[in-house]
């Protein structure tokens, strides 16, 4: 017997079975074909989707820092990729509407009964302008002019709202100093604008899906003048007045960018074209778009880089360290804070109040040293502190000496509770120049 007829005899004896087992393979194979099938045109949906509540945008900008609006205007021009870059201010808002009260309702009853407010929270608020709207699917509805607001049908359902009403839009204002710092913004948080409801956008549109996050659940949005919203929020451009000695530019957080589509560009939303722009960008930025600004001190001769935020961000001192340090120059850390009060344990009715308490690098070097003692000191080091003259005298400290300091720490529920520390006074410092009440500095090492 040969091996094919051996074979075709087992095929023959165990048909029933190798019918099974080829019916097993048949289906698995269209299951698996199958899911291959939908899970193609699942993806291609989602894409599609996204695509679609994108409008023509193919690109955007969007952080938690405000920089210049014109920086949408000079990447647009810098940028080979760029065919249109419209500033948007981008915000979470809330949304308030009063229904008017039944007609048959009489008046003394309608004094007796409490007003019905419909409220929406976490609203996508957007502020635009002609250029952004041009940018997204919006079929016939026009951009919302001042003290008008467009609604997309989500929000309209909850708020119970209609075309012609009045609704309130709240949004919290900006605080250029962290909130949770001892110096921050903690009564005047949000602000409210009476808006007109111009237009409720279907939900087919994409300007009713618009989002920069992947979600298949139709969001919440509201969309605004961006002009009307920057002056509610404080954004707005100030010019420089006798008032306002410091020019401020119109502040945006967004861009939304149409990249161009020519033989030169293939395909605009790739991720080389996206490394395309982050390099444009990065060539029109400059310190006042993150908030920054250097400060030259003539007398001593050195440039001070600080921060409309109060504090400098980790990542934003250690890129200036790195820079100082490209460029060879010397770099002199410093943290300041606000002291209540400073005493001696032993002389409890001698103590200075509202005194600075700086954190710095020891250094002789110039600009920023040699400090100039009266009579011997010790090193800046673990929990020394030296004093300058004017708070040693008022005082009665000297070297050696213990201090007792206190100060406000901010609690996790915005509460100032009063905390306090002892250093050791390991030198006095002499002050240059002439010192009055707001003299009163002690230094500490970083």
């Amino acid at each position: 017997m040969t091996v094919l007829q051996l074979l075709i005899r087992n095929l023959s004896y165990y048909w029933r079975t190798n019918l099974a087992v080829i019916a097993g393979v048949i289906a698995a194979t269209a299951v698996i074909g199958g899911a291959l099938v939908v899970g193609d045109s699942v993806r291609d949906s989602l894409k599609q989707m996204s695509l679609d509540r994108l409008g023509k945008i193919d690109h955007a900008i969007n952080g938690p820092r405000f920089f210049r609006q014109e920086l949408a205007e000079e990447l647009e021009n810098a940028s080979e990729l760029a065919v249109k870059a419209a500033p948007v201010l981008i915000m979470r808002g809330t949304l308030e509407f009063e229904p008017s009260q039944e007609d048959d309702v009489n008046e003394a009853e309608s004094e007796s009964v409490a007003p019905v407010m419909n409220r929406v929270g976490q609203v996508n608020v957007y502020g635009l302008t002609d250029s952004a709207w041009g940018l997204l699917e919006t079929g016939d509805v026009a951009v919302p002019g001042e003290t008008e607001i467009v609604l997309n049908r989500s929000v309209a359902d909850q708020l119970h709202a209609n075309v012609g009403d009045e609704v309130s839009l709240i949004v919290e204002i900006p605080a250029t100093i962290p909130r949770d710092s001892l110096l921050g913004e903690r009564n005047e948080t949000i602000a409210a604008l009476p808006v007109t409801v111009s237009a409720i956008t279907a939900d087919e549109l994409g300007v009713s899906r618009l989002g920069l996050n992947p979600n298949q659940q139709l969001p919440t949005n509201a969309y605004v003048n961006l002009g009307e919203l920057q002056a509610l929020v404080g954004l707005q451009e100030v010019e420089r007045s006798k008032l306002n000695p410091i020019a401020k530019p119109a502040r945006i957080n967004g861009t939304f960018i149409a990249a161009a589509r020519t033989e030169a560009v293939s395909d605009p939303l790739s991720l080389g074209s996206a490394d395309t722009l982050t390099s444009s960008l990065k060539s029109q930025l400059t310190l006042e778009d993150l908030s920054l600004r250097l400060v030259q001190n003539e007398e001593h001769g050195y440039l001070s880089l600080e921060s409309e935020q109060m504090f400098l961000e980790e990542s934003v001192s250690d890129a200036a360290l790195r820079t100082a340090e490209q460029m060879g120059v010397d770099t002199s850390p410093v943290l300041v804070y606000l002291l209540n009060e400073i005493r001696k344990p032993e002389t409890p009715d001698q103590f200075s109040m509202y005194s600075v308490i700086a954190g710095i690098e020891p250094t002789d070097a110039t600009p920023f040293g040699p400090f100039e003692f009266v009579g011997e000191h010790e090193p800046l080091t673990g929990n020394n502190v030296y004093l300058n003259h004017v708070v040693a005298e008022d005082i009665g400290a000297g070297v050696n000496d213990t201090i007792n300091v206190k100060y406000h720490v901010v609690g996790d529920r915005g509460e100032l509770p009063e905390d306090e520390r002892q250093f050791h006074v390991a030198g006095i410092v002499k002050l240059a120049g002439v010192v009055d009440e707001t003299g009163y500095t002690a230094k500490v090492s970083g």
